[in-house]
């Protein structure tokens, strides 16, 4: 599916990155979940937010992404920081599984399946990935009646229900272990704005440096909606073992 409104989509989180309050807030329960000594996959790297995170805090990192232009810039923030970005690579995920099978201790796949139109031949790319016994990480956007005009743009086939992202997983090998919502908040704008206004939402403030809105969303995501499981939400995460 064409990229570009994704690229456009990163090319703008890219330079607020470390205070994107989405991905940051996202990062803080996944570190949560995983272990300093676990060999991760981060698979959909994009512009390497989550890899710069993880390398900040010590953890062994692969990064790869099959779009050079979000690859340009995930190097670009990496050396900015003094990182290497020399485990960062270009690669399909049916290539880069014939060359690593059964490697990784932990993947780490946020919000990338929806852009893949044969979802369950991904999940099984992603499922020889990883060792016997290990950890999958997981995000897509939930609920299909929210899809709209944002999801194409950025490029989504779908979006996912609990029940079948559930048997998705399991069909394609995976014991999922907790598949919970988040960002409820998200999900009741999201709805108001698409069902009700019928408009998109207008997220320009996502992307300015230094916005009050961005300030205070960080917080309220770290301190409330990171603490609860909600019944709906705009994102599905999962933690599946193989």
């Amino acid at each position: 599916m064409e990229q570009h409104g994704l690229i456009q989509h990163w090319e703008k989180i890219f330079r607020i990155q470390e205070n994107d309050f989405r991905a940051k807030s996202l990062e803080k329960i996944i570190i949560k979940l995983l272990n300093k000594d676990y060999e991760i996959l981060d698979l959909g790297c994009g512009s390497c937010g989550l890899t710069l995170s993880l390398l900040k805090n010590g953890y062994k990192v692969t990064s790869v992404d099959n779009s050079e232009e979000m690859l340009e810039m995930g190097r670009e923030i990496l050396q900015k920081n003094g990182l290497s970005a020399s485990r960062v690579y270009k690669s399909d995920i049916a290539s880069f599984t014939d060359k690593n099978k059964n490697k990784f201790d932990c993947l780490i796949c946020l919000d990338v399946i929806e852009h893949i139109k044969d979802d369950h031949d991904a999940l099984l790319q992603i499922h020889r990935l990883i060792k016997k016994g290990g950890l999958l990480v997981l995000s897509v956007p939930a609920h299909q009646n929210l899809y709209g005009p944002k999801d194409v743009e950025l490029g989504h086939y779908r979006r996912y229900s609990k029940k079948d992202l559930n048997n998705k997983l399991r069909n394609s090998g995976f014991n999922v272990k907790m598949i919970r919502f988040w960002n409820f908040t998200g999900a009741i704008i999201t709805w108001m704005y698409i069902k009700i206004l019928n408009k998109r939402i207008a997220e320009d403030f996502r992307y300015k440096e230094k916005s009050f809105k961005t300030k205070i969303l960080k917080w309220y995501f770290t301190l409330f909606e990171n603490r609860i499981r909600p019944p709906f939400g705009l994102t599905l995460l999962v933690m599946a073992k193989k």
